[in-house]
């Protein structure tokens, strides 16, 4: 009886703790993100759905917008892209804080499923702990209110994980089809899930039936061929038919990478900005402490982890939010040592245990002072080697100062520059732009459309894919062959003071239409020196 008391007490925890989250989300929910590249991109298809549904649109208006759309790289399927153009049409109006806020909401249901698993495997305490972890980690805070397919992805990966241990509790046709259908759901959504539900459901499959019995287990090869079915027909397609996949391949896999010691640094620094070495280092102690069917679970999700790396090595190992899947299974490695830390701090003396709360307050609230007071500009002026030191000690706690700012800074003025762009270039849909995240921000802000004009760091990556180092000339006539360009614009002037061939070019041809603090726009309607 008092056992069971006990219990639900924890779970009210739990009720606090989801709530508490979903709220700690809200701030500054209708700031829209300026230059977030993934999110933009959802942005701006989701905005070429609904401009073609509304009559009420100038045309002009609806072609940039569609135009803009199309031109968006081939990804996976566009779910949240169309719940948002539904929502937009609901509501009467295209309004950004709807989908991120469809975001949280995944994030908060991804803790309650990762909640259930917990308690299928370790005790209340650990499970609580485990969804505590994943729903307050700073990265998972930042991102998870992100407009970006990956948070839908996690969510519907521990669903699907759930799925998968009651089907190895009770072993129903149910049960069965169910774990099947969502873990190929999970992979539709994003396949980069395919490494950790495989490899949950591998582990899980050799723990039941043994490595020697497991390929002859038609339960086992029903379920990856069901799984694989709905998760990757349309990635197939893709591969073999249309053959946009190809071209994300070739994007994102490079064995060669794996040879170098930047690739495993950088994949060690994404692991400090995603999760925290701290507490990257306490999963790992976590994983020697589980027992049976959680060791069992934590060893798939791990390997399937590597391996994912292992394939996706460039992403990997510069791009943070690649390791969005990590929060989850290191939040569920930290339960039993989570557990550990409540016993033995539950046996302080009461004066201590208020001396650690009073501790913890001061610390949270020095830490809203210095997030509240955090700006880009601040940020950039900080000597190099302190923002250095600075980067390594905030990947002990995973905390990344850039996510922080992306969250308090409106970007107004940012935002407004690139609306005054656009009304200067006429809204054009014949620019090259030199920008931020692709130039997606001046697309969708400016209402423009045209060509990225690379930075140096994709150029040296087109390097790395066995290109060579194409001259501004030469990539400037490329593009013009694409389309005949009215105008390049400039935001980017650190970048673009990197590119000395490209200044050459311009300055020497083409007559300089605007210049201030904020950009430049050069007019390639008329060559200063026709031949």
């Amino acid at each position: 009886m008092m056992a069971t008391i006990k219990v639900k007490r924890q779970k009210v925890v739990l009720w606090i703790l989801l709530p508490a989250a979903f709220l700690i989300r809200m701030y500054h929910i209708n700031y829209p993100p300026a230059y977030s590249t993934r999110p933009l991109r959802s942005m701006i298809i989701a905005r070429g759905y609904y401009y073609q549904s509304l009559p009420s649109i100038p045309q002009w208006q609806k072609d940039i917008a569609v135009l803009n759309s199309k031109s968006q790289p081939q990804g996976e399927p566009t779910i949240i892209e169309h719940l948002a153009y539904y929502s937009y049409r609901l509501a009467g109006r295209e309004n950004i804080v709807i989908p991120q806020i469809f975001s949280c909401i995944f994030w908060i249901v991804g803790a309650w499923f990762l909640y259930k698993i917990g308690i299928m495997l370790m005790r209340t305490r650990a499970a609580i702990f485990a969804a505590a972890f994943y729903l307050f980690v700073p990265f998972g805070i930042f991102t998870s209110r992100k407009f970006q397919p990956d948070v839908l992805m996690v969510m519907m990966m521990l669903i699907s994980i759930y799925a998968q241990l009651r089907f190895f509790e009770n072993g129903t046709v149910e049960w069965f089809l169910m774990a099947a259908v969502l873990t190929g759901l999970a992979i539709l959504i994003k396949p980069m899930s395919i490494f950790l539900v495989l490899g949950a459901f591998i582990a899980l499959s050799v723990n039941r039936w043994g490595w020697v019995r497991i390929i002859l287990q038609k339960k086992f090869l029903n379920f990856i061929i069901i799984a694989v079915l709905v998760g990757c027909s349309y990635y197939i397609y893709g591969l073999l038919i249309s053959g946009w996949l190809r071209v994300q391949i070739d994007q994102r896999i490079y064995p060669h990478l794996l040879a170098t010691f930047p690739f495993w640094k950088g994949w060690l620094m994404m692991i400090g900005k995603g999760v925290g070495w701290i507490a990257f280092g306490g999963a790992i102690y976590g994983y020697l402490l589980a027992r049976g069917r959680m060791k069992v679970l934590l060893a798939g999700l791990g390997t399937g982890y590597v391996v994912y790396g292992l394939v996706f090595s460039y992403h990997i190992h510069t791009h943070v939010y690649y390791h969005l899947g990590l929060i989850p299974v290191v939040g569920l490695a930290l339960g039993p040592v989570g557990e550990r830390i409540i016993i033995r701090v539950c046996k302080f003396p009461a004066g201590r245990k208020w001396i650690m709360i009073i501790a913890a307050a001061v610390l949270l609230v020095g830490a809203g002072v210095v997030f509240s007071n955090m700006r880009y500009e601040r940020l950039r002026q900080i000597d190099v080697n302190l923002r250095n030191k600075l980067e390594m000690v905030s990947n002990f706690i995973g905390f990344d100062p850039h996510d922080a700012i992306n969250i308090i800074s409106d970007f107004g003025h940012a935002i407004k520059t690139m609306k005054e762009i656009g009304d200067r270039v006429n809204h054009s849909d014949k620019t090259i732009m030199l920008s931020l995240a692709y130039s997606k921000s001046l697309e969708y802000y400016g209402n423009i459309a045209g060509i990225n004009w690379p930075q140096r760091a994709d150029m040296l990556l087109e390097q790395m894919r066995g290109g060579r180092l194409i001259g501004a000339q030469e990539r400037f006539e490329k593009l013009c062959s694409k389309i005949k360009p009215e105008y390049f614009i400039i935001t980017s002037r650190e970048e673009f003071n990197k590119q000395e061939d490209l200044k050459v070019l311009l300055n020497g041809k083409y007559p300089l239409l605007i210049e201030n603090d904020d950009y430049l726009i050069y007019d390639l309607r008329e060559n200063k020196n026709p031949i």
